[in-house]
């Protein structure tokens, strides 16, 4: 008799623990299935929001493609380190970069044009004369730009390790 007792009451016992299990996993269920619009909202948001920020960043690499190139050549980076070394009241001429360098003047003109059209380097006039100087200011801002557009992406995007 006290077996059957026993018995009665731990397949009770063990009813009721089916049954919560069960009402706990179905409450999980619906929990899951209430926040599922939610994540998908994140999910879709965080997608658009890296979506700019690459848009972003493809426009600012546009912005700096021109200056990119003109860094591209050792020439042209010797160049604008010569000219970093004056401003604008002073500047150098073609003759004295030639000397600094040791290209032809030819080969410093033709990149001083590269430089120029890149808004690395400008020139002051004084009569006849060209003195050139490192204008890395213009570029600055877009540079800027690049780099919080970097940024940006970087927080944005997902990282799956």
């Amino acid at each position: 008799m006290i077996f059957v007792l026993l018995f009665l009451m731990v397949s009770i016992f063990f009813l009721m623990v089916v049954n919560n299990l069960t009402r706990l996993y179905a409450n999980k269920r619906k929990m899951v299935d209430m926040f599922k619009p939610m994540n998908e909202f994140i999910m879709e948001d965080l997608l658009m929001s890296m979506k700019k920020s690459v848009t972003a960043l493809k426009n600012s690499f546009t912005d700096c493609q021109e200056m990119f190139e003109a860094l591209g050549d050792v020439n042209r980076q010797n160049i604008l380190l010569v000219l970093c070394d004056t401003t604008c009241s002073t500047g150098l001429r073609v003759g004295a970069i030639t000397a600094a360098v040791n290209l032809s003047r030819p080969a410093v003109s033709h990149h001083l044009k590269i430089l120029r059209a890149a808004k690395l380097v400008s020139v002051r006039h004084e009569g006849a004369m060209n003195f050139y100087y490192a204008d890395i200011q213009t570029n600055f801002d877009k540079l800027q730009t690049l780099l919080t557009n970097l940024a940006t992406l970087k927080e944005n995007t997902i990282h799956h390790d």
